[in-house]
């Protein structure tokens, strides 16, 4: 890179999107020019302005079905970051587009389908321009899979794998995460369980967990690459099981039922439904806290062959847990900067380890820690 890396932020008014600049505008020690992107270039321009950095900020306006080779073209970016989601129906153009230009490629896709065949696609052009492109850089599988290998670094057998998030119902939600939230909706989606890659039905057969911290909260199962990914690699021989649960108990209830309706086909499009869910929130946050978290437990057999279970949790006050999606990412913007990751496609836990993400955290009101229960 020159001596004035260009990194551009594809959604970059959206929540994720605004969180990572304004994390990396207190936490990059860097002279960089940083290039955010919406459809309107003034409503880009707007949160460039709003936010205070040591370097520049400029907002472009963007739309990827229309302009997405020239805006490559044009700002010749070093890193280009993909927050704009959601992944569950999404393509490799843009990922492909970046490459082609010469820019490592960055995003925070948690959908199953997309990350599964995301080296197989990318690999070899990333190869070929001695690049690097990295997917799931986000609490998951970026966050989720390095917290696994690391506590079970040493077990001889994991048996199972719970994972859980929680947020905090004062957190503002975009229209990405809703919608990516009801494609869940009474469909089946992956689970680990007995030891091979089975279904379970999204949104629907909740549960109630003791978040750390936070208290009890109920939570449903949710689609994330997670069970197929930390079943195949570890070898689990009963479950992998991922989970979120809001803390509005009106809401929670509410997409239960939708995940119901959606399941006996009284809902055709849950999708469609967005808008009005978006609108709903406005009502309940009032009521809620400002405390999100996260909690993984693992049970299987340590060093000596002792049955154990732990348990690692995050807990995020003051509003502070819509920052933690967008940590690995600003980890790998820092590593790729430094030339610290190999080139070639690969998912963000590959280029990533545990530490380097939690060292994000102390810029925030995030913590964490591991027990044994």
């Amino acid at each position: 890179m020159d001596s004035k890396p260009k990194i551009l932020i594809i959604g970059g008014t959206g929540i994720f999107g605004t969180r990572l600049v304004q994390h990396l505008a207190v936490s990059l020690k860097a002279d960089v020019c940083l290039f955010i992107t919406s459809r309107s270039e003034a409503k880009a321009q707007k949160v460039a302005d709003s936010i205070q950095a040591t370097f520049d900020i400029k907002g472009v306006g963007f739309d990827r079905k229309t302009n997405l080779k020239a805006m490559f073209a044009d700002i010749q970016p070093d890193i280009t970051v993909d927050c704009s989601g959601p992944f569950q129906d999404a393509d490799y153009e843009t990922a492909l587009a970046a490459l082609a230009s010469g820019s490592h490629f960055i995003d925070l896709a948690d959908a199953k389908t997309y990350i599964e065949h995301y080296t197989s696609n990318l690999n070899e052009i990333a190869r070929e321009n001695n690049l690097t492109a990295i997917t799931g850089a986000s609490t998951t599988p970026a966050l989720s899979a390095n917290v696994v290998q690391t506590i079970t670094n040493d077990w001889q057998q994991i048996d199972r794998v719970e994972l859980a998030i929680t947020p905090g119902g004062k957190s503002k939600v975009g229209p990405s995460v809703i919608k990516a939230l009801l494609s869940y909706a009474g469909r089946e989606i992956p689970v680990w369980k007995n030891g091979k890659l089975d279904s379970v039905f999204g949104l629907i057969n909740s549960k109630i967990i003791d978040v750390p911290n936070i208290g009890k909260r109920r939570i449903v199962p949710v689609e994330t690459y997670d069970a197929p990914y930390l079943g195949t690699r570890h070898n689990v021989i009963s479950n992998v099981t991922f989970y979120t649960g809001l803390e509005s108990s009106l809401e929670q209830w509410g997409t239960i039922c939708l995940g119901y309706l959606a399941k006996w086909g009284m809902i055709k499009n849950p999708l469609q439904l967005t808008p009005l869910l978006i609108k709903a929130r406005s009502l309940t946050r009032p009521f809620t806290s400002d405390r999100g978290g996260m909690v993984i437990f693992i049970s299987g057999s340590d060093a000596q062959g002792q049955d154990i279970t732990t348990r690692w949790s995050l807990l995020a006050t003051h509003d502070d847990g819509t920052f933690v999606p967008i940590l690995p990412m600003a980890a790998a913007i820092k590593k790729l900067m430094n030339a610290k990751i190999e080139t070639g496609a690969m998912i963000a836990d590959k280029a990533l380890a545990l530490h380097e993400i939690e060292a994000e955290m102390q810029h925030h009101h995030i913590t964490t820690e591991m027990e044994v229960v």
